[in-house]
């Protein structure tokens, strides 16, 4: 009977060594002087982030500036006739002033001479030239005679009736007279006059006077 007892305690004593040797199994390996990771962690695959994609630029196409040609002078002209007085002279005579009554003007014709043509600026500022003589009151003045080249006044009468008679007419900015071979505009900045026969003429203005 106690052999029989033995022999279940020695069974019972190598289920139990049997069951530690089973258990021993499924720990990690360990080799000699190795020490290996409990777990491995799967590898991750990081995926990248997806590119924004972003929207067209919107580009302005630059605004193409048409430059029109400057517009080109318009000059009306007007009758000489509205501008002719009375003469004692003999001869037909001319005269107008700018809008501001600043410069007269004057063209003479008679039929014994060459015309005379000119004008004078009143308050001038520019230079008026030589004065040749202590009688000259038309300092101020340019004039032509005939085909000759156009200078400096300087006499001792006043053909410019504008500059001491309120009556005389006005030639308006933008018109034009032509008389005995000489054509004369009124502009904002001046009355210019020229005569075609010989290419001389003149600018004049308050401030300067221009002869060619």
């Amino acid at each position: 009977m106690r052999r029989t007892l033995v022999s279940l305690a020695t069974v019972g004593a190598l289920a139990v060594i049997l069951t530690g040797c089973a258990g021993a199994s499924s720990a990690p390996t360990r080799s000699a002087g190795i020490d290996l990771p409990a777990t491995i962690e799967p590898t991750s695959t990081i995926e990248p982030a997806p590119t924004e994609t972003l929207p067209p630029v919107a580009t302005e196409t630059p605004e193409q500036v048409v430059t029109e040609p400057p517009a080109a002078e318009v000059i009306v002209p007007v009758n000489p006739g509205v501008f002719m007085p009375v003469s004692d002279t003999g001869g037909i005579s001319v005269d107008f002033v700018s809008p501001s009554r600043s410069i007269a003007c004057t063209i003479f014709k008679s039929d014994w001479s060459l015309p005379f043509w000119g004008c004078k600026a009143k308050d001038f500022t520019f230079d008026p030239g030589p004065r040749p003589s202590e009688h000259c009151h038309m300092v101020g003045s340019v004039e032509g005679v005939g085909d000759d080249p156009v200078k400096f006044g300087c006499r001792t009468d006043e053909p410019f009736r504008g500059t001491y008679d309120d009556t005389v007419a006005v030639l308006d900015y933008g018109k034009s007279i032509t008389f005995g071979g000489v054509v004369c505009v009124s502009r904002e900045d001046g009355m210019t006059c020229d005569r075609a026969s010989s290419g001389h003429g003149f600018d004049i203005s308050r401030t300067e006077a221009n002869l060619w």
